[in-house]
């Protein structure tokens, strides 16, 4: 348990990046789409908050993992953390 409380923001951000691309967010389990630019038009500060995540969204996504290499990967993240 100590260890999900510790690792779980690092695992949410790495799951989170399936989710984006360069421009915008699924949401509602896929049927809906936040543009990046309706983020941040958004008030401070969550339109500051958003922005770093896109840009590790697209370099994170740019690794091409596939699920077992992301499960892996958060597996790791959850014991380390």
């Amino acid at each position: 348990v100590t260890l999900l409380k510790y690792g779980v923001h690092e695992a949410i951000f790495a799951m989170l990046p399936s989710l984006m691309n360069k421009d915008g967010l699924l949401v509602a389990n896929g049927k809906g789409f936040v543009t990046r630019e309706f983020l941040r038009s958004l008030r401070k500060p969550f339109s500051e908050i958003m922005e770093p995540k896109f840009e590790f969204a697209v370099k994170f996504n740019a690794l091409e993992l596939d699920d077992s290499d992301l499960a892996l990967f958060v597996a790791i993240i959850i014991l380390c953390g």
